[in-house]
């Protein structure tokens, strides 16, 4: 069955996905996710492309790049991560003509929900 997944990446890697898609990792893997909105503790509600390209890799700006996936190939990310339902890995990579859409995104909503919170707990 076809599925819309995505896969976060540094913003310098924009030209590579355009021209090459998206390539396996040293270790033959390749991160997708499924895009929604997820409750982060007291933080507030984020979106599944924010906690991973913030929370997990550390990213400040960052692209979100929508594709196409037969999933069969797939399997669960077992990570220790609140977003582990939505993640999963290929073992295949990802031609340009499979890729959907890109977006760049940023980790500024998800910074600022983390300031709000510290400062209410600062200020008790």
């Amino acid at each position: 069955m076809v599925k819309r997944l995505f896969h976060i990446s540094p913003v310098e890697n924009l030209e590579s996905i355009k021209e090459k898609g998206l390539l396996l990792n040293d270790d033959g893997e390749l991160f997708l996710f499924d895009e929604t909105d997820v409750k982060y503790f007291m933080f507030g509600t984020f979106k599944v492309s924010e906690l991973i390209a913030c929370n997990q890799l550390g990213l400040k700006d960052y692209i979100v790049v929508e594709v196409e996936v037969d999933d069969k190939g797939l399997i669960g990310d077992d990570v220790a991560e609140i977003t582990r339902d939505y993640q999963y890995i290929s073992y295949e990579p990802i031609e340009p003509n499979k890729i959907k859409s890109i977006t760049i995104g940023n980790c500024e909503n998800f910074i600022n929900g983390m300031k709000k919170i510290y400062d209410k707990l600062e200020n008790k």
